[in-house]
């Protein structure tokens, strides 16, 4: 794995990444960043409606990012 200036994996395009916690903080905002990199992101996080959201936010952006409740 390379990485580029911002320390950010620069060859994610098609990897499965699976962010634990991701409805919110860090783990919303490493999922968004990642699925907008062209990664296909899992949020697993116990916050249903704010999974969701984050989630949404993503596929409006046109990534590929899905919620799954723990």
């Amino acid at each position: 794995m390379t990485l580029n200036t911002n320390g950010i994996a620069s060859d994610i395009t098609g990897k499965r990444i699976l962010i634990t916690g991701g409805a919110s903080g860090i783990g919303a905002a490493s999922a968004l960043l990642l699925a907008s990199r062209g990664a296909k992101v899992v949020i697993g996080d116990m916050a249903e409606e704010m999974g969701e959201a984050v989630a949404k936010q993503g596929q409006d952006a046109g990534n590929s990012i899905v919620f799954k409740k723990k």
